[in-house]
């Protein structure tokens, strides 16, 4: 190694260079010795490297320093570039002998460094070599891995086919072992829910059995354990088949509640059933042929009784009698000839009343017959119509409930077919039910006048056909359109005989009789006829029904024309309009009374209409007995006016003189006459404002004609001394003044 001290006699020209040998002699030499540095010979001076150079490299660098900006700025400058380049010499030689220094100063940090270095490459070598055979233990290790999971994948494949194996073995083993404990359990033990675990066992063994003996190539233990499966089979059926017909005979007693013994007993027991209908369907079609005598019989008798027991309970709101058009006071033919006796509460044979409460608020109980019976209680036919079908509808819901539980297996449970059967099972317990409930409906309204009655079953047979659907019980679709059928041709019928009994009212003999005592009052048939569309408005609600609102169009017409038939029979038009008006606004305050308004039912615009098509003739004709001078003499010179016509202001003489005289008398008998003819002060009010009114107007018309055709030229000095001295019309103020005393009359 050379020592640091020993620096070469002649350094490169580069000082860089010479740092860079400067800086590995020092990283070579030890740590021990420390001598002294000597200062290496300076490099050659450029006044020597120029002397060595030729003359043609002398040219070359000369145009090379040419170019340097330093020496351009030199040689403009006129400076020396000797001397330049000597101090520039200088200054380098000191900045290196500086540079040196410091590098012998940090010396030994540098060999620390140097050490560190080495030592750290030699941890690194053995780094190398460590995981260079840890690189090469890996790869054994991956060998044995490899040859690990290859041998992990041949086992679990084996685990695989072992298992199937097993899986098949342990089906076979299930499917035809059949052990001892099974045995006596399907032959002696007692029935209970315990004894459904061992008929599904077996009936698993009887289907694996069975699928087996099916294959072309069966086991030869099939052959051996089948007739002893089919054994056990048939003893199981006849001990099911004994307990099932004797828990199904107890619903005979018709003190039995059947619900009871279907949720306590048959319930629990379903999955025997199940069992039968999979294994033994002749078993099964015996039980469940059984079940349907014994509980048709028990619901045909229940509801027999139950009907008859509801038909003690009639009330009977309406009957012959009692049409639209029969009079109280008709007499029965007879020996006596006695006036029909009031035995009925009459106010609901027109009217709703609280009717109306069993659709909108109806009770949830049933009608018990004897505890009514112990009350004396009587009720109307909706009632007991209701009573009957909603025990009816809560039965058939048990029912179906249970049948689709019991008689249908879960694998065919949501399936069409076992929908089916359920509904064909159903169909034949309630077919005598239903028959009874068709024979109650018959009986209570086939004799019945009571319309509103028969209209409330309709709506309580809608609500129950949308409670049915609500429970998703898909049954008595033919029972209920069957009571639509007996229904609404009855609700028609009793429909005619109100509109016939109002036809034949005022025709032969009975109009004579009526005629007589004619009265400009509203007829009684109508006030009845207001409360009967009211009813039958508020049932033809949600949803209103095609045969409703024909009925309704049929006796509005029947109306209308025996109230233009009773009016043929008074002397004037006056007399007629009072009465149609009076009998209108009946009907329009009867109907906004129970909550029909005008605008909210077509009944109540119509009769609003005509009433007001009355009134607007009524006014006129009470001026005209009145005011008619007043009106002929306005229209005529208005018509006059138009046509460019001359009008004599002494024309008007006449109508001034007879209005100043008469018109405080004539607006007092309007007064009376309006008093006299409308019962109902509203309408009346309404009826004398509209007369007064009309007045006004008229007769600020004949003032503005006055003031056209006479004030004008008596003001202009165009008129005679005659037209001077004649009599002015009263002001229309003072006309007004004098109706104001009428207005608080109502």
């Amino acid at each position: 190694m050379a020592n640091p001290t020993d620096v070469p006699a002649k350094a490169t020209p580069s000082s860089s260079e010479a740092l860079a040998a400067l800086a590995a002699t020092l990283l070579e030499k030890p740590a021990t010795r420390k001598p002294k540095p000597r200062l290496p010979t300076m490099p050659e001076t450029l006044s020597d490297q120029l002397a060595k150079l030729s003359v043609t490299q002398m040219d070359a660098q000369f145009h090379e320093f040419k170019e340097d900006q330093v020496i351009r700025d030199l040689l403009a400058n006129g400076l020396d570039l000797k001397e330049q380049a000597q101090r520039f010499q200088g200054e380098l030689r000191v900045a290196e002998v500086t540079h040196l220094d410091q590098y012998y100063q940090q010396r030994g940090r540098i060999q620390d460094l140097h050490h560190q270095i080495a030592s750290c490459d030699d941890i690194l070598d053995h780094m190398e070599q460590l995981l260079t055979g840890f690189q090469g233990k890996l790869g054994n290790i991956n060998q044995s891995i490899q040859e690990l999971q290859d041998a992990s994948a041949a086992m679990t494949v084996k685990l695989q086919n072992r298992m199937q194996v097993a899986t098949q073995l342990d089906k076979v083993v299930d499917g035809l072992v059949v052990p001892p404990d099974l045995v006596q359990a399907v032959c002696h033990a007692d029935i209970d829910p315990a004894y459904v675990d061992h008929v599904q066992t077996l009936g698993l063994k009887l289907r694996y059995v069975r699928h087996q003996a099916h294959r072309s190539h069966p086991m030869a233990a099939v052959r051996d354990v089948q007739p002893e499966l089919e054994r056990l089979l048939l003893v199981s059926a006849a001990r099911i088949r004994h307990f099932l017909l004797d828990k199904i005979k107890a619903v005979r007693t018709l003190t039995t509640n059947i619900q009871i013994i279907q949720r306590t007993v048959l319930t629990r027991y379903q999955g025997l059933n199940h069992f039968l209908i999979e294994r033994h369907p002749e078993t099964a079609c015996e039980i469940r042929d059984n079940y349907i005598y014994t509980t048709r019989f028990y619901y045909a008798e229940h509801f027999d009784r139950y009907s008859r027991g509801l038909q003690r309970l009639l009330n009977v709101m309406a009957d012959r009698s009692d049409l639209l058009g029969l009079d109280e006071t008709t007499k029965f033919g007879g020996l006596f000839g006695t006036a029909r006796p009031a035995l009925k509460d009459r106010k609901y044979i027109f009217s709703l009343g609280d009717r109306l409460a069993i659709v909108t608020h109806p009770a949830p109980q049933v009608i018990i017959p004897h505890v009514a019976e112990d009350k004396k209680d009587k009720v109307p036919l909706e009632v007991l119509f209701r009573s009957y079908n909603l025990a009816l509808i809560d039965n058939t819901t048990s029912e179906y409930e249970f049948v689709s539980q019991f008689f249908i297996t879960p694998g065919t449970h949501h399936q069409h077919k076992g929908s089916d059967t359920a509904k064909a099972i159903f169909e034949h317990i309630f077919e005598p039910v239903c028959n009874t409930g068709l024979g109650l409906t018959r009986l209570l309204t086939e004799h019945s006048f009571d319309a509103l009655g028969v209209l409330l079953c309709l709506r309580i047979n809608y609500q129950l056909a949308n409670e049915l659907q609500h429970r998703r019980v898909p049954v008595l679709e033919k029972y209920i359109n069957a009571t639509n059928m007996q229904l609404w041709p009855r609700f028609q019928a009793i429909v005619a005989l109100h509109t016939d009994s109002m036809k034949k009212l005022f025709t032969g003999s009975s109009k004579a009789a009526a005629l007589s005592k004619q009265d400009v009052h509203p007829h009684f048939v109508t006030r009845r006829y207001a409360e009967f569309v009211a009813s039958l408005l508020a049932l033809n609600q949600d949803p209103p029904t095609n045969v409703v609102d024909q009925s309704l169009a049929r006796l509005r017409t029947e109306l209308e024309a025996m109230l233009l038939r009773i009016s043929e029979g008074f002397g004037n038009r006056v007399t007629t309009l009072i009465f149609l008006i009076n009998n209108y606004d009946l009907v329009v305050t009867i109907l906004h009374e129970n909550g029909f308004p005008s605008g909210s039912a077509a009944e109540s615009d119509y009769f609003a209409q005509c009433k007001a098509t009355c009134i607007a003739e009524y006014v006129e004709e009470q001026l005209d007995s009145y005011f008619g001078y007043l009106k002929s003499f306005v229209s005529a010179t208005e018509l006059a006016t138009n046509n460019a016509t001359p009008v004599a202001p002494a024309v008007f003489a006449p109508v001034v003189a007879e209005f100043n005289t008469t018109f405080k008398d004539s607006l007092a008998n309007i007064n009376a006459a309006v008093i006299r003819s409308f019962s109902n002060f509203k309408n009346g009010t309404t009826i004398l404002h509209s007369v007064l009114g009309q007045l006004i107007l008229y007769y600020s018309r004949f003032h503005q004609l006055y003031d056209r055709h006479v004030a004008k030229k008596t003001k202009g000095g165009g008129g005679s001394t005659a037209m001077a001295g004649q009599r002015t019309p009263v002001g229309v103020q003072n006309v007004m003044v004098e109706i104001k005393k009428y207005k608080s009359n109502f």
